[in-house]
């Protein structure tokens, strides 16, 4: 995904009146110096110089669910079932929205059943959905879209 200096004005505005450091010229550039925020526990300055997919591990770090959510919707529209978009989404979910979630997770086991975490979700996630929608709860998720072959060998 590509960047520009337009593009990260949100982190000019977290430097709260102090110089504003001088923005990387490159793609690479950028996302080194989100990967140094990050790692600093620096979130919303790292999400001003990431692309969808990183700046929603920033969202969750921070504890923004919904942008998260929307970061990874969008980032999952370019790059259809990506288990890390999927995985990331799916946790951000889980607690305002289990049946998204779980939706979520069933997608990462059709692309690879070995993943523990979406095993484990996926197992957690099926008692509260009973006791909360019923005998026929799986008739009131959204449906479970299947995925294709080529997505399941990438």
């Amino acid at each position: 995904m590509m960047h520009s200096r337009w593009g990260n004005v949100a982190l000019l505005s977290c430097w709260s009146g102090r110089a504003a450091p001088k923005l990387p010229d490159s793609v690479e550039g950028l996302r080194d110096a989100g990967n140094q925020s990050f790692r600093s526990r620096q979130y919303l300055e790292a999400s001003a110089l990431y692309g969808c997919s990183n700046r929603a591990a920033c969202h969750v770090k921070d504890g923004n669910c919904t942008d998260c959510t929307k970061d990874c919707t969008s980032a999952l529209a370019l790059v259809p079932f990506s288990m890390k978009l999927l995985l990331r989404r799916a946790s951000a979910f889980e607690a305002p929205e289990i049946p998204l979630a779980y939706v979520d997770y069933r997608i990462v086991l059709q692309i690879d059943n070995s993943v523990t975490l979406a095993l484990e979700s996926v197992n957690r996630m099926t008692r509260p959905l009973m006791d909360s929608h019923g005998p026929e709860w799986r008739l009131k998720l959204s449906a479970i879209p299947v995925v294709s072959v080529s997505a399941q060998k990438r």
